[in-house]
């Protein structure tokens, strides 16, 4: 179920999207852009990605996917200041218009029990999955600018600035890489484990 309520508690609306099949159990984060609600609902059943009018909630869109079971939360990006909705999936990172739902481009790239978000910067989409790869994907075309096999996260979500990817390991590993050449910058072992995500502050 999806609900929503003003700022006293009241609710306004709710509507059953169906029962996931899905192992874990629904894990994605709801996505506000302009005046809808994206809701990305990967199952074994009919996986697809929805948009809602905050308002009433009524469907806007709707968008059926060939993805498996995923757990991570969609994601706007700006390509050429243009808004795309970006989801990452197994096997494939996806770019949508968040306006309607059409699909922009579909790079088959992940593996496995994908639960990181993807990030951007610069027209540069980022997306990472342990047991896969690293990939950064030209927003423009959905062409693979570069790839890396190291110190990928198993749910931790990087983060970028124009210059630096940062990415946090389950294993205690936070590592820098450059945005437009994938060259490993930095690395630093912690004696912890990361599965919250890195998040950029003050620039």
């Amino acid at each position: 179920d999806i609900i929503c309520a003003d700022m006293e508690g009241k609710q306004l609306w709710a509507k059953n999207l169906g029962v996931p099949d899905n192992h874990y159990g629904y894990a994605s984060s709801l996505l506000v852009f302009g005046n809808v609600v994206i809701v990305q609902y990967d199952n074994q059943n009919a996986p697809k990605v929805v948009a809602l009018d905050l308002a009433t909630g009524a469907e806007r869109w709707s968008k059926s996917r060939t993805e498996k079971v995923t757990w991570s939360s969609p994601v706007i990006a700006s390509v050429g200041n243009t808004p795309q909705l970006i989801l990452m999936g197994n096997p494939a990172i996806t770019g949508y218009n968040p306006n309607n739902g059409e699909q922009l481009w579909r790079v088959e790239c992940l593996s496995g029990e994908v639960g990181s978000s993807a990030c951007s910067s610069n027209g540069i989409i980022f997306g990472a999955s342990e047991y896969a790869k690293l990939v950064a994907i030209n927003g423009a075309d959905g062409s693979v600018l570069w790839e890396s096999n190291e110190y990928l996260p198993e749910v931790s979500s990087p983060v970028a600035t124009k210059y630096n990817l940062y990415l946090a390991t389950s294993y205690g590993l936070v590592a820098s890489f450059d945005t437009q050449t994938g060259e490993l910058k930095k690395e630093h072992e912690l004696n912890t484990e990361f599965y919250s995500s890195p998040v950029i502050a003050e620039g």
